[in-house]
């Protein structure tokens, strides 16, 4: 992607932006049933590499038709009543320690990410490290929703998404699945309520005098993108674009390029890259 804008340096005089800003545009809504598993996950559909995705989830559904209900990110609606999963509520002393862990549940909002009465490694869903370390923030809960680009992922394919999560697609595209994290589906109930945004990362380039002989470019970044500032002095067919320094890996904030203001005009460009 080439974004440009036309700037006099002395004058500081703007003849063109970009558009502004990282928003986002609301593109699939959809529904994802507590029986939803890597198995048979949902397929959102395909999208083209580098897009940024903002995925976000609401609901509740129930693992065990009874009284272990949780939200998207595998927290508990509320106390854990079934036979032989006190273990899930929040602060309860008994939890699995066959993975590791000191037998306390430090989840917020309690949940659980092993089945006790399996005491395998079985007891672990197909996402999330195998450990019963509650305390490990690579561990994720029954209940929560998780996606994967890989149409045949393997544990470590799978990301947390919970309530929201920001993704981008991978090089060459993918189509994006999502799927509830349980070992057994059969009397899980209920849906959540999801929606896939389209995040708009086009930067709006700004230009500020850094001293009285250099002058600093700056545009709002987004993380997992690379930026290369490039100049001339005129617009000519002849005339070739200058690389600005070295590419810039955005991090969500505002970037700067310094540039030399030896010029009476220059004329900036940016290109970015996924």
């Amino acid at each position: 992607m080439i974004y440009a804008v036309h700037l006099r340096l002395f004058t500081i005089a703007l003849l063109a932006l970009t558009t502004s800003g990282l928003r986002a545009a609301t593109l699939t809504n959809f529904t994802l049933g507590a029986t939803r598993a890597d198995t048979n996950r949902l397929d959102l559909g395909a999208y083209a590499g580098g897009t940024v995705l903002e995925i976000a989830m609401t609901g509740i559904i129930n693992l065990t038709g009874q009284t272990w209900k949780t939200h998207p990110d595998g927290s508990l609606i509320n106390f854990v009543t079934d036979v032989g999963y006190g273990y899930a509520n929040a602060g309860a002393t008994n939890y699995p320690t066959s993975f590791g862990g000191d037998g306390m549940n430090h989840f917020p909002g309690g949940g659980a990410n092993y089945n006790q009465p399996d005491s395998s490694s079985n007891a672990f869903a197909f996402a999330g490290a195998l450990t019963t370390d509650t305390t490990n923030p690579a561990t994720i809960r029954y209940g929560s929703v998780v996606g994967t680009f890989t149409n045949a992922p393997a544990r470590s394919d799978w990301f947390f998404i919970g309530y929201s999560n920001q993704v981008t697609v991978p090089p060459g595209g993918a189509h994006l699945y999502v799927a509830v994290v349980d070992v057994y589906y059969p009397n899980n109930s209920g849906q959540y309520t999801g929606a896939v945004s389209v995040v708009d990362v086009a930067p709006r380039l700004t230009i500020r005098f850094a001293d009285p002989t250099n002058t600093l470019v700056g545009w709002n970044s987004a993380t997992n993108f690379t930026y290369q500032l490039q100049s001339l002095t005129a617009l000519a067919a002849s005339n070739s674009w200058t690389n600005v320094g070295v590419p810039v890996i955005g991090n969500g904030t505002t970037n700067w390029a310094t540039n030399p203001a030896a010029a009476p005009a220059a004329f900036f460009r940016l290109l970015v890259t996924p």
